[in-house]
């Protein structure tokens, strides 16, 4: 109903206005995929794959530029399309106000996610690393905890246990942060919310020439690094410096990803492919996640800064192994 009032107010028929957004999304899709670009443009297409919050839409709108907006569909279709900018601009706008709130989940099937390809390692006990790390299937963990379960596992793993007892492990300073939010998702499974929105833990993919690169970095200074070979780094030191200060600055460039976006509602995704990445939070109220080419997301002035302090902090990891391979 919706729709066909809007297109009754721009004198097209239903079908008409969603052929036209079809191909606006159809070259989004493009520059998103063909283009290399910064600054506002790689800003609006990440905006845009991710369907964004509509209050986000209003900060990305102020840094909007009419002429360089036009170049930009100049370049993909690389026809001439001077009497169509006008046309094609206020399409584009239309096409993200729409999809902010919605509007178009009925035209089409939504994304139909079927069990993550979670296997992106040939080693079993790399895949079951990479898995434990997002947090989200509970009986990888309980499987392997000894019973009888003591403190938290003893809160986490009952059927019985209230919000209110869930809620201490999160508070607890001790918890690991991996337990915080294996609590945070038993909540959110029970329809019931956190006390507050806190970010446990940043995980950035990339999809390199030979294999997946995996960091994994958690707010109290401990991380993992699976390397695309399948070698793997566990970091357990939450005294050391110098990657606290990275974890600090990473986690800072999270929150205000995070406060942009909205959460993950499905199943996770398969791990990127070759040239692609992407950037996961886990966060006390659910998943929220940031994906597309690297290079795209590298330049992004939204989802760059921090995935250059993940970058620092696998550097750092890399270089204490080399030392610590070297001692023995």
């Amino acid at each position: 109903k919706k729709v066909r009032k809007l297109s009754l107010t721009a004198r097209l028929r239903p079908s008409q206005l969603f052929q036209r957004m079809q191909a606006v999304h159809r070259l989004v899709h493009r520059l998103i995929c063909e283009m290399k670009l910064s600054g506002w443009a790689s800003s609006a297409c990440i905006f845009i794959h991710n369907s964004l919050s509509l209050d986000s839409l209003h900060k990305l709108l102020n840094y909007f530029d009419y002429r360089t907006l036009s170049q930009g569909f100049a370049m993909v279709t690389k026809t001439k399309m001077a009497n169509q900018t006008k046309v094609i601009v206020i399409l584009t706008f239309f096409s993200l106000i729409l999809t902010s709130m919605g509007l178009f989940s009925c035209f089409w099937k939504p994304t139909v996610h079927t069990q993550a390809s979670t296997y992106p390692y040939k080693d079993n006990s790399t895949n079951l690393v990479y898995n434990l790390l997002f947090c989200d299937n509970l009986s990888l963990y309980r499987e392997r905890v000894k019973q009888p379960y003591t403190y938290p596992f003893d809160i986490i793993f009952s059927e019985n246990s209230s919000v209110a007892d869930l809620q201490k492990v999160i508070d607890d300073s001790r918890s690991d942060p991996r337990n915080k939010i294996l609590a945070c998702n038993r909540i959110n499974a029970s329809g019931n919310k956190t006390i507050k929105k806190e970010l446990f833990a940043v995980i950035v993919e990339l999809g390199m020439d030979n294999g997946l690169d995996v960091l994994a970095s958690f707010n109290n200074g401990t991380a993992r690094y699976i390397n695309q070979t399948g070698s793997i780094i566990v970091w357990e030191t939450t005294t050391d410096e110098t990657i606290n200060k990275f974890t600090k600055a990473l986690f800072i460039d999270g929150r205000n990803i995070v406060n942009q976006m909205r959460s993950w509602d499905k199943p996770r995704k398969p791990q990127p492919t070759k040239g692609n990445g992407r950037i996961t939070f886990l966060v006390s109220d659910g998943l929220y996640l940031s994906e597309g080419p690297i290079n795209i997301l590298f330049n992004n002035t939204m989802t760059g800064p921090a995935l250059s302090k993940a970058a620092e902090i696998m550097r750092y990891l890399i270089l204490k192994d080399k030392d610590a391979r070297k001692l023995h």
